[in-house]
């Protein structure tokens, strides 16, 4: 991530550009064979009626992530080579839409354990409502990157989600853990890593 970086010149795009490219196609094949791989276990280890419970459970995160603050961030990449985005502006409101949806999923959650029919879906609410939260500094994380067209560390950081997503459905799966395998894995801890490449490795602070 540069702040201070100038404006790009015609050669220097076309060159971040053609890199893109190289590194968004070469993520799909990778991307493509994780998830195939671990379908292949966990289609063997969770029941029918886990998965089921899984994707209620994501069926209602995705209503509530409509209001996501990706949404919001993503101005940020639409401002001029010379202009610099107010960070700490970004950082503020994401940081307040989030813990908006997190308190709203527990709130649908508290809901869904009154009602017989979605009661098994509520505990996996709750679990998902950290991924919510934590999804702040992911997708700052994301968006700073793409602003500096930075796609090889974008991907890498991205390949670092999809294993240990892949990992740690696979450990809860085999483990029987069910539904909690897959909210934990894809929902929860996916965007971890650009939160952790963030605060901890790039060592930015708002």
């Amino acid at each position: 991530m540069s702040e201070t970086s100038g404006p790009m010149d015609g050669e220097s795009r076309r060159k971040l550009i053609v890199r893109g490219v190289f590194w968004n196609s070469a993520f799909q094949f990778f991307v493509a064979g994780i998830n195939f791989a671990s379908m292949l276990v966990l289609v063997r280890v969770v029941a029918p009626a886990e998965y089921g419970r899984a994707a209620a459970a994501t069926g209602i995160l995705a209503v509530v992530n409509c209001f996501n603050c990706s949404y919001f961030l993503s101005h940020a990449i639409q401002l001029g080579d010379r202009e610099r985005p107010d960070w700490d502006l970004h950082w503020r409101i994401g940081t307040h839409l989030q813990l908006g949806l997190t308190l709203l999923c527990n709130l649908v959650a508290g809901v869904a354990w009154l009602l017989p029919d979605y009661r098994p879906v509520a505990p996996l609410l709750h679990l998902a409502s950290l991924g919510l939260l934590v999804d702040a500094p992911n997708q700052l994380a994301v968006t700073m990157l793409r602003r500096d067209m930075d796609f090889r560390r974008l991907r890498l950081v991205n390949g670092v989600g999809v294993l240990l997503t892949a990992a740690v459905s696979v450990t809860l799966g085999v483990k029987g853990a069910g539904a909690y395998a897959m909210i934990m894995g894809s929902n929860v801890l996916h965007g971890v890593p650009y939160g952790f490449d963030l605060l901890v490795l790039r060592g930015w602070r708002p």
